[in-house]
């Protein structure tokens, strides 16, 4: 199975969310499965370190540590979401 991996980015209010709901219903209009996720979160830990990084009372938190959270979060998310949605397609 071949498929894509596309990614929104962009500052809070930017209309991601919007976007990637359109693109969705496009591509399914197309034919194709599409799978959202969102980065970080979708569980506790994730929430959680989505909360630590989007706070604005955190100003001590330097670049290299925001980006080890978010490298940490996508990593795990892409390996866990993406390898469980291929084994479930091979069980079809």
């Amino acid at each position: 199975m071949v498929g894509i991996f596309i990614t929104m980015e962009g500052p809070d209010g930017a209309g991601k969310t919007t976007q990637i709901q359109m693109l969705k219903e496009y591509l399914n209009k197309k034919g194709f499965d599409v799978l959202i996720t969102r980065d970080p979160g979708g569980n506790a830990v994730s929430e959680a370190i989505r909360e630590v990084i989007l706070n604005k009372e955190f100003t001590e938190m330097g670049y290299m540590t925001e980006l080890l959270f978010y490298m940490r979060r996508r990593g795990r998310s892409l390996l866990r979401k993406i390898s469980n949605r291929r084994y479930l397609q091979e069980k079809r």
